[in-house]
């Protein structure tokens, strides 16, 4: 599982917990804006998923 929570500075910068968890878990998981979470890939990716975080974010 994965969870994103989001403080008011990342909200404001345009980021959103919900379509974060999606991209990182291609299209599995929501929530709001500020705390989202859904399951994903196998523990044996949970470290490829992480580094694509930067990626996301940067894409937004």
């Amino acid at each position: 599982m994965v969870v994103v929570a989001l403080n008011k500075a990342a909200r404001e910068a345009g980021l959103n917990a919900a379509s974060l968890v999606k991209q990182l878990l291609g299209g599995r998981g929501g929530g709001s804006p500020e705390l989202a979470q859904g399951g994903g890939p196998a523990a044996g990716r949970l470290a490829d998923t992480l580094a694509e975080l930067p990626r996301v974010i940067g894409g937004r």
